[in-house]
């Protein structure tokens, strides 16, 4: 699945699994932290998330507020951590390091999780990559990216605030891939429904203040099956293959030979 760049763009990266809905999760958290300690993620907490959802029912649509509990078990160098749900496990890491590495600390989740709950099927699996491209002296953005990617982006614009680009795609009968770049002058850019990522990012990413593109680079199959961690490990691997050829499609071949 890939080796290290040694120069890699990936600052967040996040992979997924939905499974059928726990209403009553809360009562396996103890049991839970107590495993998922052993494999280093000592840290804790819980939180309400609040969001407003529309209603049309009724002569007018109306905003209803909805709650929902979210626990996260992150480990001590706060580089990454697993993050439950009542229908969902994610792992997410700012230190990415191997695909390898990667898949082996979600798939530890997911056999935690699976062992603890029983779980009865999978819903939809997901990866996703957030890639910050910085131009240097010797080779600007336009040296990184393909040319249809740079969008309203002209390196001697001085009045250009940002500009962003997006591609929906289907990918094979049930997977969707949807490509944003976002080229901005200023502080790393993050996704707002990513906001705060509550992990440290390094400090080559966060001294950023300049001209920089944000590759968002989000792929899932949404497809029903029964809950089996083998199975699971070969679609995590089909989705993240068709993130890493997205982005590969997204970048010119000497910015690949300059990250490696």
């Amino acid at each position: 699945m890939g080796e290290k760049m040694q120069n890699a763009p990936i600052f967040f990266t996040i992979g997924q699994v939905r499974f059928n809905p726990i209403l009553d999760m809360h009562r396996h958290i103890e049991a839970l932290q107590t495993e998922l300690r052993k494999y280093s993620f000592s840290g804790f907490s819980e939180e309400n998330l609040t969001s407003l959802q529309i209603d049309p029912a009724g002569e007018a649509p109306k905003a209803v507020s909805t709650s929902q509990k979210r626990w996260r078990f992150t480990n001590s160098k706060k580089t990454g951590e697993i993050v439950l749900f009542p229908n969902s496990i994610s792992y997410q890491t700012t230190n990415y390091g191997t695909s390898q590495d990667f898949k082996s600390r979600l798939m530890i989740a997911i056999r935690v999780v699976h062992k603890e709950l029983n779980l009865d099927y999978v819903e939809q699996i997901g990866f996703r990559t957030l890639d910050a491209v910085i131009p240097s002296q010797d080779h600007p953005l336009e040296a990184w990216l393909k040319p249809e990617l740079l969008g309203f982006y002209s390196g001697t614009n001085g009045t250009l605030k940002h500009s962003i680009l997006e591609g929906v795609s289907t990918v094979g009968p049930s997977g969707l891939l949807v490509q944003r770049v976002v080229i901005l002058r200023g502080v790393l850019a993050t996704p707002i429904d990513l906001m705060p990522i509550g992990l440290a990012i390094d400090t080559r990413f966060t001294s950023i203040n300049d001209w920089h593109a944000i590759l968002d680079t989000d792929c899932t199959a949404r497809e029903q099956f029964d809950f089996d961690p083998d199975v699971i490990g070969e679609r995590l691997t089909a989705v993240k293959e068709e993130a890493s050829k997205a982005f590969r499609g997204a970048v010119s071949q000497l910015a690949l030979d300059l990250w490696r």
